[in-house]
């Protein structure tokens, strides 16, 4: 499993690679150039920014809700685990945008608040599996965004962020396909609804 990962992520970081080389640093076609300094911020680097602090609020807020509301112990070790890295994780994330001009990011999207309200009306063994199945979701997501960063951002700290964060995702991402094997859990039968 730990193969097909590292697949992905190259893949995703090559097909990144070409998007920027088509298009450097995404903007539109009436934006200026952008600075080429490393200290300086891309439209990829503020995308990355708002998209895993967003993600990031979830993931600890997701996993609180889980460590209260899961049945099974396994799950409950894991929402804690969730909890605890991606708090930290945001206060590092965070340290980096407060030595910037980067705009203030909101704590959530619509997306994420839907799934806390749909997690929210789960409950025993469903709850589990439904919130097990959004961490296979979350993580490969957020595994995508980091690659991305590494391929497409401009800014030296970030991108040693996204390096840095990446493989603690991935073993984040396999822990929870692994919870979801060992349940014996269809992981369609997991989607949240």
């Amino acid at each position: 499993m730990r193969s097909v990962i590292a697949a992905f992520v190259l893949v995703s970081s090559a097909s990144l690679a070409n998007a920027q080389a088509a298009n450097p640093g995404f903007s539109a076609p009436d934006q200026k150039a952008q600075s080429n300094d490393e200290n300086d911020f891309n439209n990829a680097d503020h995308l990355f920014v708002r998209l895993l602090t967003i993600g990031g609020k979830s993931e600890v807020d997701l996993g609180l809700l889980a460590a209260e509301r899961a049945t099974a112990e396994s799950t409950k070790s894991f929402a804690k685990q969730m909890a605890n890295d991606h708090s930290a994780g945001n206060l590092r994330l965070t340290a980096i945008v407060k030595k910037t001009a980067l705009q203030k990011v909101p704590e959530t999207d619509p997306a994420h608040q839907d799934l806390h309200r749909r997690l929210g009306d789960l409950r025993d063994k469903a709850f589990d599996h439904a919130y097990l199945g959004a961490q296979v979701d979350e993580h490969i997501r957020t595994a995508q965004i980091l690659a991305w960063e590494i391929g497409a951002g401009q800014n030296a700290e970030l991108k040693k962020f996204a390096a840095d964060t990446l493989p603690t995702v991935l073993a984040h991402l396999q822990h929870a396909q692994d919870l979801v094997s060992s349940s014996s859990v269809d992981l369609a039968e997991t989607k949240v609804k």
